[in-house]
């Protein structure tokens, strides 16, 4: 377990080349692996199916999974940070739908949600694309609204920013989701079967 955190969490390290020739074999299992190419070779993963071939992506996460170790992944600052816009019981932010019932769900349905997550989006988490007087054109979630006047929206990397509704020229609905399209492209297969785990899990892992 702490050689895979330790792993996840160099993603964005500027490693020395001695330190890569010393990582280089570390790893103990196919997890670890991934975990190590992914950091040593970034971009260079195995091809994957088209998102939308939804069969392969089931037949591919076939295999054994871990919902503790998906907890750590839904919360940890170097993996896809759904903490950010998500609350998990209990914990999160609240930006995007609470996921501890989404155990509910069909195991294809939850998987599909992460592959096209702006496929299905409820109206009250419909993003806002928003024309500025000065000219910026921002993409937001509405959080909520300030006793000031002004409204906290979440832009699409998680980061929250503030605009007076005076300063805004025009504000329209944009199609799709705030979650962003290439989240599965930020896991290993691994990550993403326990991610699943979690999430599927619902309450306190046991």
């Amino acid at each position: 377990t702490l050689r895979s955190e330790a792993l996840r969490t160099l993603q964005l390290a500027n490693l020395t080349a001695e330190e890569r020739r010393l990582l280089d074999g570390v790893a103990a299992t196919p997890a670890e692996q991934e975990l190590l190419g992914r950091l040593l070779h970034p971009g260079q993963q195995p091809p994957r199916p088209p998102k939308n071939d939804l069969a392969a992506w089931l037949t591919l996460l076939e295999g054994e999974a871990d919902p503790a170790a998906g907890e750590r992944i839904f919360f940890h600052p170097q993996g896809p940070r759904c903490y950010r816009c998500h609350e998990l019981d209990g914990r999160g932010g609240a930006a995007g739908p609470e996921l501890s019932l989404v155990r509910t769900l069909p195991h294809a349905r939850l998987l599909e949600s992460l592959l096209a997550p702006g496929k299905e989006v409820a109206p009250h988490f419909v993003p806002w694309q928003l024309v500025m007087h000065d000219g910026r054109v921002l993409l937001g979630l509405l959080v909520r609204d300030l006793v000031s006047g002004e409204q906290v929206y979440m832009a699409p990397s998680g980061e929250t920013f503030v605009v007076h509704p005076l300063d805004i020229e025009s504000r329209t609905p944009h199609a799709g989701s705030i979650m962003p399209d290439n989240l599965v492209e930020q896991l290993t297969l691994q990550e993403l079967r326990d991610l699943i785990a979690r999430l599927q899990q619902g309450g306190s892992p046991q």
